[in-house]
């Protein structure tokens, strides 16, 4: 398929000489003379490269940077600005804007066509692409009730750049190691595999990835010993002769163990942090960063000023001293362009269940609206959830968000959904 590109330029001559050159190249070309226009077609197009000048009619380069980058469909859009102004506020102000490169006129096509091909690479080294391969909690429920929202049980890949991180291998891991093997082919892969804990929705499809049978894999796998058992131990369990007919040390793949110390640590350009949630077992949730976008998986998780209350039977004193903990967790969250956070219950079904270690629906949208993020995407649905009640807890959560007057973007996740924060 053709890449395509967008040139918003007032200048007749300038407008077919660009043009010329794209075509050259092998691009759709798309020509705008103003603006206005140019963010007309941006949004009518989807184009994979726009090319602006700043001095135009009706709307100049900047209100035009604005728009487009405002629109989130157009997040991937590589944008050059082309101008004869070459003052330095105006080149500072245009990268802030979203410009990927700025050139000062005049220019010549090996300048153009080489800014672009910057603009490719910086922008993968900044990208923070999220795939949902699996969003179901506790257990898989395939069938004609949760085609929408899937079966799989929970499975996150994040493509930080060029690293791979997966979070959780629910039964969704097994789709995403098919796809993983079809991409990289006979190439080395390396994947880092964040484990949230290991009940069995979160662990019971790491037998079936494939990649984990390829000599030229590398697994590096992270996430919390329980207690008087190591993280290998507790992964091998499954994998013991009476339950699988392969033992973890019998895979191909090159598997490294790192389990949760505390601190922070870096992957690449990505830093990524930890805490324990409040959940029966060693439960971590985690804090991804690169490039200035943030992500956090929080998954299987309590408040704990309901838990200490009811079930510790400690009335105030429990209420209290969970609140201290619930704005811990709040501040792990906090301004996180995207929380992955777990809602499995109604909150009159969570009446029943307090102390299971999950989330009524309106706790997980009052975290989100207390953190200030920027999107939050309602995970881990129950299995007993068809779609049509996901759908339901769907829109209470965007009237929870509209009656507290916030901004908050609310979608539940749906397998094989794909977004790039």
């Amino acid at each position: 398929m053709k890449e395509s590109v967008l040139i918003i330029e007032n200048d007749p001559d300038a407008v077919e000489l660009l043009s010329l050159l794209f075509d050259r190249e092998g691009f759709t070309v798309y020509t705008a003379g103003d603006g206005a226009q140019g963010v007309a077609l941006a949004r009518a197009h989807t184009p994979d490269i726009i090319v602006s000048d700043l001095l135009m009619d009706r709307m100049d380069g900047f209100h035009v940077l604005q728009a487009v980058r405002s629109q989130a469909e157009l997040a991937r859009t590589i944008i050059v600005v082309v101008s004869a102004k070459s003052y330095k506020p105006d080149i500072a102000r245009a990268i802030e804007l979203g410009a990927d490169a700025y050139l000062v006129k005049p220019i010549t096509p090996g300048d153009l066509l080489a800014a672009i091909e910057r603009g490719r690479h910086a922008r993968m080294a900044r990208k923070l692409a999220v795939t949902f391969w699996g969003t179901r909690g506790s257990i898989a429920a395939p069938g004609p009730a949760t085609t929408v929202y899937g079966g799989n049980t929970s499975c996150v890949e994040v493509r930080a750049g060029e690293d791979i991180l997966i979070f959780d291998s629910g039964t969704g891991i097994r789709e995403l190691g098919l796809s993983l093997m079809k991409e990289f082919h006979n190439r080395p892969l390396t994947v880092h595999l964040f484990i949230s804990h290991t009940h069995w929705d979160h662990i019971q499809g790491f037998p079936f990835f494939m990649p984990a049978y390829a000599p030229g894999t590398t697994i590096q796998l992270y996430g919390a010993p329980g207690p008087g058992r190591s993280l290998e131990k507790l992964l091998a369990g499954q994998m013991n002769p009476d339950y699988f007919p392969v033992a973890l040390g019998d895979l191909a793949a090159r598997i490294q163990m790192h389990e949760f110390q505390g601190t922070s640590f870096q992957i690449g350009n990505t830093t990524v942090a930890a805490t324990y949630l409040n959940h029966p077992g060693m439960t971590l949730g985690y804090r991804v960063t690169t490039g200035g976008k943030t992500i956090v998986y929080a998954t299987d998780n309590e408040q704990y000023q309901r838990t200490l209350e009811h079930v510790g039977h400690r009335a105030e004193a429990g209420r209290q001293f969970g609140r201290r903990l619930d704005e811990a967790f709040i501040s792990f969250v906090s301004r996180a362009d995207l929380y992955i956070g777990e809602a499995q219950y109604t909150d009159e079904e969570y009446l029943e269940k307090i102390g299971w270690g999950h989330s009524p629906l309106s706790a997980t949208v009052e975290v989100a609206l207390q953190a200030h993020v920027k999107s939050l995407a309602l995970f881990h649905h129950d299995p007993m959830h068809s779609d049509h009640v996901i759908a339901t807890m769907e829109a209470e959560a965007r009237r929870l968000v509209a009656s507290r007057g916030g901004g908050l973007h609310c979608f539940a996740a749906r397998e094989g959904q794909k977004l790039e924060v």
